[in-house]
């Protein structure tokens, strides 16, 4: 059985709907006028059956760790915690944001799994070391929306 990463849905009109965590009920009118949901977040997906469905792009834990860097995964209200809260990926943290999440101790592991290779990879790029495999995460995250 494959694990949830991030439950989410595309609507007809291209509109991603993401559920963060259990519970987390997110909805939308799309421009058809259908009523679209999502709800779940990483434990389960339940979704709206509509007469024109949505498409569900989750993404999954081993999916490519490429997609799974630039899915919005931490909230935050920014370093000093003084600014609104906004969700981030992993592709956006610094380094040192990084390593104080991997401290704090109580990430989710599939994030846990998903900064230390992000970590390895900043390191490789900066070390000079050559990856073959590697492609850009903006790329990759776009051409599976697309696909799917």
């Amino acid at each position: 059985m494959r694990t949830i990463y991030a439950s989410q849905i595309k609507t007809p009109d291209g509109t991603i709907l993401r559920s963060v965590h259990r519970h987390d009920y997110q909805s939308y009118i799309d421009k058809n006028g259908d009523y679209y949901f999502i709800d779940g977040g990483c434990e389960y997906i339940r979704t709206s059956g509509n007469a024109v469905p949505a498409t569900n792009i989750s993404v999954y834990t081993d999916d490519p760790h490429e997609i799974k860097r630039e899915i919005p995964v931490w909230g935050t209200y920014g370093k000093n915690g003084d600014g609104s809260y906004h969700v981030i990926s992993v592709a956006e943290m610094t380094d040192a944001h990084m390593s104080a999440l991997l401290d704090l101790g109580y990430v989710r592991p599939a994030i846990v799994d998903t900064i230390l290779t992000e970590q390895a990879n900043r390191a490789a790029l900066f070390t000079g070391i050559e990856n073959n495999d590697k492609f850009t995460a903006e790329h990759a995250y776009k051409d599976f929306v697309e696909k799917n």
